[in-house]
């Protein structure tokens, strides 16, 4: 028995987004030290990314979405949750990580007596600011124990209202030393993210036209759930047909292969008009790939050093540019890629991260 557990709380883990993703590859990171749960409210579908053998899926009954507040914020909520914990978990300290700001609702209002809550709303601290579930919320943050912050910007803004606050960044493995050469006679970009308007895929087929009209080879491929908001994915369809892109935009659709993804490709374009963290960001960076950002995405503007590992832009036609002088001065690219994975093996890699976890589990333990 481990003296430690770590319980990761959110709604459903079956969908493929940064969330879910974040909580598989924490739990890939802490598995060795701590005991890691997942504990979700969707009736046991199965996880879209697939846990480490050693963290255990446990579930709660799945309830219509129209009940869910009353359900949640009930007694027998209370009860429920601590008789699976009891049944499931057995430890000298339980950390409850809930990870979405309608779970964080749910556990702070029923949970903070009985375990030591750690939020991590997994968003950036401003979005939804003047949403009334997340003012409530937030009013309500002083229960909690102490709070992650994804950023060094979302920390500051978080220790206003809480003292206890551990900037604890994403992290992923790499191949080690692994720089990537891509194609001196094609750029291959990517997008990553749903087909949403928030993730701006609408901005880079805005990019790829102006590239088309500079005569610069390219292929740009987008991954993400194509379901996610069928009526923006239609959209994008219609976009690239209407502006003749066949060849030279490809929806990839979801791919959990991330040498798939990122392997011997040049840049990121990362086109989210709101974005907490950008897993994807480091991700690229392990792979050597660096990455073209809009100054609308706060935490991806973090993570990009402007001009040393990537780009910050505001308009499409500075992202076009800046990729057409990346076409035209191979040995840019190529520092800049090398720039990415020193950046990586700095502050993303899992034994950078791991130190930072380890702090909050010492620094927020119960007195003994």
């Amino acid at each position: 028995m481990k003296d430690t557990a770590i319980v990761f709380f959110i709604d459903t883990m079956s969908r493929s987004g940064g969330t879910e993703r974040y909580i598989q590859r924490s739990c890939e990171l802490l598995r060795e030290k701590y005991s890691t749960f997942v504990i979700t409210f969707d009736g046991g579908k199965t996880p879209f990314f697939k846990l480490p053998n050693e963290t255990k899926l446990l579930s709660l009954p799945r309830i219509s979405r129209n009940r869910i507040n009353q359900f949640y914020c009930s007694p027998f909520f209370t009860i429920l949750f601590k008789r699976i914990v009891k049944k499931n978990i057995i430890a000298k300290e339980i950390f409850l990580f809930p990870v979405t700001l309608r779970v964080n609702r749910f556990s702070l209002d029923s949970l903070y007596k009985h375990f030591r809550v750690v939020v991590c709303e997994h968003r950036s601290f401003d979005f939804g600011i003047n949403d009334r579930q997340v003012k409530f919320i937030r009013k309500n943050l002083s229960r909690a124990h102490a709070i992650i912050a994804l950023t060094e910007l979302d920390f500051h803004k978080y220790r206003k209202i809480h003292r206890n606050v551990h900037l604890i960044y994403n992290y992923t493995s790499a191949k080690t030393g692994f720089v990537s050469t891509g194609s001196s006679k094609k750029m291959r970009l990517i997008g990553v993210g749903n087909f949403e308007k928030r993730k701006g895929f609408d901005r880079l087929l805005g990019v790829a036209i102006l590239l088309k009209q500079a005569k610069i080879p390219f292929m740009l491929e987008l991954f993400g759930n194509t379901n996610h908001d069928l009526k923006f994915f239609k959209k994008i369809q219609n976009k690239i047909l209407s502006n003749e892109l066949e060849n030279h935009v490809l929806i990839k659709g979801i791919e959990s292969d991330l040498d798939e993804i990122y392997e011997s490709k040049d840049c990121l374009l990362m086109s989210s008009r709101e974005e907490a963290f950008g897993y994807v960001v480091i991700e690229a960076k392990s792979y050597s790939v660096p990455t073209i950002t809009f100054s609308s995405a706060t935490g991806p503007i973090e993570l990009v050093g402007n001009k040393f590992d990537g780009y910050h832009v505001d308009e499409n036609n500075q992202m076009a540019d800046f990729l057409i002088k990346l076409y035209q001065e191979p040995e840019k690219l190529l520092s800049m890629k090398k720039n990415s994975f020193s950046s990586y093996q700095k502050k993303y890699s899992p034994e950078s991260v791991m130190k930072s976890w380890d702090q909050l589990f010492q620094s927020e333990a119960r007195p003994r």
